[in-house]
């Protein structure tokens, strides 16, 4: 089973005379510094994807320090996909699959059928039987086989030597052979000083021997202006009792790397909820809105203007009439104008935390009035409501009602933090955006994105790289200019700090998280989830119309399949201008694929009875579309080209005065740039 790997072990190999990289980056990690270790691994990496060992410790941050076990996974997964043949690639997933695992499973035989094949090169035949020794820690199997195959590589590489020593002083004693080569050790590896074990546990005739060598080149370590060395020399002394030396060394290292700390955690205060009552006047608002109605907007300004006369001061009426102003404003493209509105309502009823949301928002993405909008922002914390069985709000008990008042304070902490952005106060910001993603129900993109740049400004580049990673995961064009700033910093951190076999955009697809799954038993995590993002193939999605089976490769040319439901007001609401576009491109060979979601085909066909739109393909294929298309929210439309490769996805629908036409224009701009390419070839 061993031969080709104990004959493998002829070759001569040179002494590793100095600490490698990866070395420090190892010390990095093991002294609370994940981000650190993992920028530096990230960048051994990009000059050598295929250096197994790297894999590990980057498997490990992303596992055992960063607390992203599934997405590592998924990351492995997809590159041995792309590349089966790449020992990296089998090792390090085999690798993760133990470090994911505490007992024996179906992983077991998926882990060990990974290792199978032997490896190219004697340091990945290491590795490769080490991880095999780790697996037989936990599941049935041999240990002694790639015991004795890591013994014989310690005699050749220098990676292998202190590892390879533990297990064969594990089984026997110190005799004057083995005296020697940890001798040896200790002179060439200093920085490895009980990476073998601690000589104050041994047994054997020649103790003494090495206890000596140990300290001696533990001394000489403690005395060097390398905190690696001196790192191996305190835990040396640490084993050995010897406290006065101890000491010293922790305040060299203390002096060499001030970095050297444990991790800190932090946590975020909670939000205090306040009654409310107060209602508008309806009557008198019902007339401001029915003069505005219809009518183009600088007209349905100067209408509505007409009643502002008969308006209290102050108040919920006022403040409601300000909000109805701030909406014809947007309609007539007025954002300056808009904002003003949005400040006058919050002004007129400053105990509404919705209209004080509103103007902060406004005020935080213009860069207008912001530290106005911070008083507004902060009262908005301390007024969301509480729950009142009589209260004038959507849900019907308090389960609803507390999920619903939950979103509500999830955008009003992504406000809060981005005003403080716009601020520079970069510290309170990061607490505030935080707590905003704790409270969301749901994953939102600019939650993400607001925190990863607010992340970077704090220079914390990993953590930044992780939330804008996960927004441009989940962006759907909502907030375009946002989106395009994330981007671009992006862009830079990944290159600086991270790897993924496919580039960006693979690695992007694979921060999108887990959909439910069909039976609503919980998340379900995907192995594929690049078919969200643009240049990649969108699923042959299956679907019935009128009881006959379908499928989206079926259909030539370019294609728009909506994913949509009956219970969706959105998907509702977009319906009608989805069949506007297919009319107006039927002629250029466009097809319309609008395929519900619902748990039962008998829905869709009780919500139109008979009455489909006139220019869509409308089929029904169950939630089961949502996981094929990687998506966790509908409306959701994609463009796709002729070898089902998406050239744009739109997610939800814009429910604002003229959001409508504003969706259904993005995706006509996205059929016509699809259209327009063809033309050229």
């Amino acid at each position: 089973m061993i031969a080709w790997l104990i004959a493998a072990t002829l070759l001569p190999t040179a002494i590793a005379a100095e600490p490698s990289e990866l070395d420090r980056a190892w010390y990095l990690a093991e002294t609370s510094r994940p981000e650190a270790a993992m920028a530096s691994v990230s960048q051994l990496l990009h000059e050598d994807p295929s250096d197994t060992a790297a894999h590990r410790l980057h498997a490990w941050l992303w596992i055992k320090a960063l607390r992203e076990a599934e997405a590592t996974e998924q990351l492995y997964r997809g590159w041995l996909e792309q590349e089966p043949e790449t020992d990296a690639a089998r090792i390090a997933l085999a690798n993760i699959l133990r470090w994911r695992n505490r007992y024996p499973g179906d992983w077991c035989a998926e882990a060990e059928g990974l290792l199978v094949q032997p490896p190219a090169s004697l340091e990945d035949s290491y590795w490769a039987q080490r991880v095999l020794f780790e697996i037989r820690k936990v599941c049935p199997g041999d240990q002694e086989a790639p015991r004795l195959a890591i013994m014989k590589l310690g005699e050749q590489l220098p990676e292998a030597r202190a590892y390879g020593l533990r297990l064969q002083l594990d089984e026997q004693p110190v005799d004057a052979v083995l005296a020697e080569q940890l001798e040896a050790l200790f002179a060439a590896q200093p920085w490895r000083l009980t990476y073998a074990g601690n000589p104050w546990m041994m047994r054997g005739d020649e103790l003494e021997r090495v206890r000596a060598s140990a300290l001696e080149a533990a001394a000489s370590a403690a005395a060097s202006d390398d905190p690696l060395l001196v790192e191996s020399a305190r835990r040396l002394y640490r084993y050995a009792g010897e406290q006065e030396q101890l000491l010293d060394a922790e305040d060299r290292l203390a002096a060499l790397d001030p970095g050297y700390a444990p991790n800190r955690f932090e946590r975020a205060e909670g939000v205090q909820w306040v009654a409310r009552p107060e209602q508008a006047d309806d009557e008198i608002m019902g007339l401001v809105r029915a003069a505005s109605r219809g009518a183009k907007p600088r007209r349905a300004i100067a209408e509505a203007k007409v009643f502002e006369a008969q308006l209290p001061d102050s108040g919920p009426t006022r403040a409601a009439y300000h909000a109805h102003m701030m909406g014809l404003h947007d309609d007539a493209n007025q954002p300056i104008k808009a904002l003003e509105a949005a400040r006058a309502a919050w002004q007129a009823d400053p105990g509404n935390p919705d209209l004080a949301n509103e103007f902060a928002w406004r005020a935080a993405v213009s860069g207008v009035h912001v530290e106005q909008a911070l008083e507004a922002i902060e009262g908005a914390v301390q007024r969301l409501p509480a729950y009142d069985a009589r209260g004038d709000h959507l849900a019907w008990n308090y389960d609803d009602w507390q999920a619903w008042r939950a979103q509500q304070a999830a955008s009003i902490a992504d406000t809060h933090g981005w005003v403080l952005y716009r601020l520079e106060r970069y510290e309170d910001a990061a607490a505030v955006l935080r707590e905003a993603l704790l409270l969301a129900s749901r994953p939102h993109a600019v939650h993400h994105l607001h925190l990863g740049l607010c992340y970077d400004a704090l220079g914390n580049e990993q953590e930044a790289l992780r939330q804008l990673g996960r927004g441009m995961a989940l962006a759907g064009g909502e907030d375009e200019d946002l989106e395009r700033q994330a981007y671009a910093r992006l862009v830079e951190l990944f290159h600086e700090h991270r790897w993924a076999p496919g580039g960006l955009e693979d690695w992007i697809a694979m921060q999108l998280p887990s959909v439910e799954d069909a039976d609503g038993g919980g998340p379900e995590l995907h192995q594929d989830r690049s078919a969200l993002r643009h240049g990649h193939p969108l699923a042959d999605i299956s679907f019935t119309v009128g009881g006959a089976e379908r499928s989206l490769s079926e259909f030539e040319g370019v294609k728009v399949v909506d994913l949509w439901a009956t219970w969706c007001g959105p998907c509702i609401e977009a319906m009608p201008s989805m069949d506007k576009l297919a009319k107006r491109y039927a002629d250029r060979g466009v097809t319309f694929v609008a395929i519900s979601v619902d748990a039962d085909p008998e829905l869709v066909e009780a919500h139109f009875e008979g009455d489909y739109p006139e220019h869509l393909i409308v089929g029904w294929a169950g939630r089961k579309a949502l996981r094929e298309a990687r998506v966790t929210g509908i409306p959701s439309m994609f463009v796709i080209d002729d070898n089902g490769i998406i050239r744009h996805h739109h997610s939800g629908w814009d429910l604002s005065p003229g959001g409508d036409k504003r969706s259904r224009e993005k995706i006509a701009e996205a059929i016509d740039e699809v259209l327009e390419g063809y033309a050229k070839e």
